[in-house]
């Protein structure tokens, strides 16, 4: 079987979604999908995981201060 994922633009279309799938008794779940994921800036929200950010962040400007190495792609398995 097959599942399609819907993507209303707002409120009105999901409690007319909601309607047409207890009517017809097609289960479905819902859940919060951020602005990203729809293609619709909301926000300024970013998908990541601040503290995930950070890190990255924080590597980089280490690396950019000379606190890392580079190795070629060969050699990481060795």
């Amino acid at each position: 079987m097959e599942a399609i994922t819907v993507h209303p633009k707002n409120k009105e279309q999901l409690n007319a979604l909601e309607i047409i799938f207890k009517a017809m008794k097609i289960p479905f779940e819902k859940a919060k999908v951020n602005s990203h994921y729809v293609h619709k800036k909301l926000s300024d929200e970013s998908p990541y995981n601040p503290e995930f950010v950070a890190m990255v962040k924080k590597a980089d400007e280490d690396f950019k201060r000379g606190k890392g190495k580079t190795m070629k792609l060969d050699d990481i398995w060795k």
